[in-house]
């Protein structure tokens, strides 16, 4: 599973957000709809590889968040960069195991857009490797 699906997954279990939801704060892989006002879309943005032959792995993704108030769409944003990166613990999410999760670039105001919805993002990169039971 892509590292953008995986991130997604996992903000929808800690109750940061709702995968696909149509009100309060959907979360969306790839692609950002044009509703709910309150978004977070999680996308791939590349990485390197780490060390493909012992199974790991250093993608990097993009979170962005829109929302109609500035005020809560930045806290959106800090609350997911807090939970990400601060949270220093590994954890397991699907068939991965990740290890690490650093902001590259913080949260930042990238746009106002056509209904005047504010617009962040927050840019990590992430160690994960494959993880086994056997």
């Amino acid at each position: 599973m892509a590292s953008s699906e995986d991130v997604a997954n996992y903000l929808n279990s800690q109750s940061i957000g709702s995968l696909g939801a149509s009100s309060g704060w959907g979360i969306f892989v790839g692609w950002e709809p044009p509703a709910p006002d309150t978004t977070i879309t999680i996308y791939d943005t590349g990485g390197t590889v780490g060390n493909p032959d012992a199974s790991m792995y250093d993608p990097t993704i993009q979170v962005r968040v829109r929302g109609h108030s500035y005020a809560n769409a930045i806290a959106k944003a800090e609350e997911i960069r807090d939970d990400l990166a601060i949270e220093k613990t590994a954890r397991i999410i699907g068939d991965w195991l990740y290890t690490g999760f650093w902001v590259t670039a913080d949260v930042v105001k990238i746009d106002t857009d056509e209904k005047n919805r504010h617009v962040f993002t927050v840019n990590f990169r992430l160690m994960r490797e494959l993880y086994t039971t056997a």
